[in-house]
């Protein structure tokens, strides 16, 4: 279904629900990254839920990517602190991964917006 689709059907049913301040605050800081209002990013993010061919959201895979890094980086660095093998070019080898680690996260992440930008729904 193309997006001149989604915004012409007729949406008859309103779901409301109440959440404290700090929930809405974060609502709210994600809905400006995005470039959403609040109501169109909770309707997106409960959308993409819903949607069998996504398991995950282009962010949910990235901040599952960025933990996934990080832990790897903490456990080579304590592997060579506990091994005493930890020096100053060591520690610039581990920021030189992490560094390429970054840079393919951003790559994965963006190419994966766009190939959801691009996929028709049905």
């Amino acid at each position: 279904m193309s997006q001149d689709e989604k915004n012409s059907k007729k949406k008859t049913h309103l779901i409301g629900y109440r959440v404290d301040e700090n929930v809405f605050s974060e609502v709210e800081t994600r809905a400006v990254l995005a470039g959403k209002t609040t109501n169109d990013w909770c309707r997106d993010e409960l959308l993409a839920r819903l949607s069998d061919d996504t398991p995950l959201t282009a962010n949910e895979e990235m901040i599952h990517d960025q933990i996934l890094r990080l832990s790897k980086m903490t456990f080579g660095v304590f592997d060579l602190l506990v091994n005493g093998k930890f020096t100053q070019e060591s520690w610039q080898q581990v920021v030189a991964t992490y560094k390429s680690d970054h840079k393919e996260m951003a790559q994965k992440y963006f190419a994966s917006l766009m190939t959801a930008m691009r996929k028709p729904k049905e």
